[in-house]
Formats: structure tokens, sequence, C-alpha cells
């Protein structure tokens, strides 16, 4: 049998059967039986989109695709680890997954010298195409 949905929401606290146009304020909080709910851009922020992301659409149409979209820092993590073990690099995960405030991700450079025993030859099969 499936449960109530509506009902196990209000048993944990929090409804999201709709979604306000903004946050509550202090006094819609303190009264008795308040239910929070959240915005969608609240919703968004915990799907990981940028605050300027625009979804296009009326409120329904931009609930579902803020819902259904999959947190760009998981699918990063996934297709950083599907290449990781198909080619064996090693990443730093915590700079590529938590990056400074800037949105930017430091990574250190790969060295400009080669190191010893390596190859100077560049051929190869796309080269020898060109």
């Amino acid at each position: 049998r499936r449960r109530n949905e509506k009902a196990v929401q209000k048993a944990m606290g929090y409804d999201t059967t709709g979604a306000p146009d903004q946050a509550p304020t202090a006094e819609e909080a303190s009264k008795p039986g308040f239910m929070p709910s959240l915005t969608l851009r609240m919703r968004a922020r915990l799907q990981n989109f940028d605050d300027d992301w625009r979804f296009e659409g009326g409120k329904q149409a931009m609930a579902r695709q803020i819902g259904n979209a999959v947190p760009t820092r998981l699918a990063q993590a996934v297709g950083m680890s599907l290449y990781s073990a198909i080619s064996g690099v090693q990443w730093d995960w915590e700079a590529a997954l938590w990056p400074n405030g800037d949105g930017r991700l430091a990574m250190e450079a790969p060295p400009l010298q080669m190191e010893e025993g390596e190859s100077e030859d560049i051929s190869g099969p796309i080269l020898e195409e060109i």
C-alpha cells in the first residue's frame, strides 16, 4: 500500500506540495503549525544551479526542470569516476568538486619539460592523417 506523500511530508515537518514565490517571513514562520515550503530558487540551489541560471516556462514547468535535473556536481563526479576507471587518471577530487568561490577550477599545470625516458616523437595515426 502506497503511503500518502502529503502526510509523510507533514510528519517530517515540511511541505513540497506548493512552491511559494518568496521565502517565509519571520512572522509567518513563528505562527503555530507553520510548514516550511521551498521556493523554486531554493530548490534550484539544492540541485546546484547557479543563482543566475534561467528556467523557462510557467511555475509547474520550472519545478519539473529543477526536480528532474541531475546536480552538476554529481554529473561531474560520475564522469570523472568513469574517466578515471577507464584511463587510470587520478584526480584531486576536492579541487575538482569544491572549487574556490569564484566558480573557476584551480588545477596545477603539467610540467613543461619532459621527464627522463619520454620521447619527443609525436607522430601517430592522427598526425599522419593531417
